[in-house]
């Protein structure tokens, strides 16, 4: 096998991981991330639904993060709360 054709097949076994990774429960959030960094043109609303919560934390808000419960991205507040999210009030834990 060829160099550029072995780097094609690795590039290409890349893209198929990266692509399993955003449908995979418990990664899936953690990879969609950095593509609503770039959407949003930088850190997005983090928000979750489990356990039927509907809220969500703002970049700079204290816990702001992704976790594997994150389930939701926004680019704004005003879209988090269109789409019928609430701001976090529980202390980070």
């Amino acid at each position: 096998m060829s160099r550029g054709r072995g780097a094609g097949v690795l590039v290409a076994v890349l893209v198929a991981l990266y692509a399993l990774s955003l449908v995979t429960p418990l990664v899936s959030p953690f990879a969609r991330y950095p593509l609503y960094l770039v959407k949003c043109g930088g850190q997005p609303v983090v928000a979750s639904d489990f356990a039927a919560s509907y809220t969500y934390r703002a970049p700079g808000s204290d816990g702001y993060g992704v976790t594997i419960l994150t389930s939701h991205f926004f680019c704004t507040v005003a879209e988090a709360e269109r789409a019928g999210f609430r701001r976090d009030t529980l202390p980070p834990g």
